[in-house]
């Protein structure tokens, strides 16, 4: 499984993608900051944007990266929710 890093562009694109990640993905994302989604999936970063409704203006303007590797400061359960879903393929 790939990581995506979802960042929704709006407020009302914020709402409808948390909706879809709820009812779509259960269990393969984790919510980082107010307005920052990690998703663990397959696919390309064009298959994740259609998949989620973003392609198709359904959701709004998101921007969608997958991501190779990651470092920083945050709370634990970020890097065990990454390296998990990293080295795993994923949950659920």
């Amino acid at each position: 499984m790939a990581i995506f890093a979802l960042i929704p562009l709006e407020d009302t694109a914020a709402t409808k993608l948390g909706e879809v990640l709820e009812r779509d993905f259960a269990g393969k994302y984790f919510r980082v900051g107010t307005d920052h989604w990690l998703l663990s999936a397959n696919g390309t970063t064009q298959e994740i944007s259609a998949k989620l409704g973003i392609t198709a203006a359904q959701v709004g303007q998101v921007i969608v990266y997958n991501i190779g590797g990651y470092f920083g400061y945050a709370p634990q359960n970020v890097w065990e929710w990454l390296k998990s879903n990293m080295t795993s393929g994923g949950v659920g």
